[in-house]
């Protein structure tokens, strides 16, 4: 009778044991889904922040190629109203 209650003691711990390990292997792989879970979404933010700073790069190029074109049709107006002002000024001096 006391063998036999030791044998179940025995498998009683062996069981509980088992429990255990089987508990910290689910909460792994609990732990290992939302990883995978947060790398995915880290990826897809990656994506989108990759994406946008492309279409950033493209709209700031676009603009100082807008800026470059107008900075150089004020500089070609301020020549030809100098040399406006300066053929004013010849009339005026003879």
């Amino acid at each position: 009778m006391v063998q036999l209650e030791k044998e179940n003691e025995s498998l009683n711990q062996i069981i509980s044991a088992l429990n255990l390990k089987l508990k910290k292997t689910e909460d792994l792989e609990l732990e290992l889904k939302s990883m995978r879970q947060a790398l995915r979404q880290n990826e897809t933010a990656r994506e989108e922040l990759r994406t946008a700073i492309e279409d950033q790069t493209h709209t700031l190029d676009e603009h100082q190629a807008k800026s470059e074109k107008f900075q150089t049709l004020i500089i070609e107006e301020n020549r030809n109203l100098k040399q406006i002002i300066l053929e004013k000024d010849q009339q005026i001096i003879s």
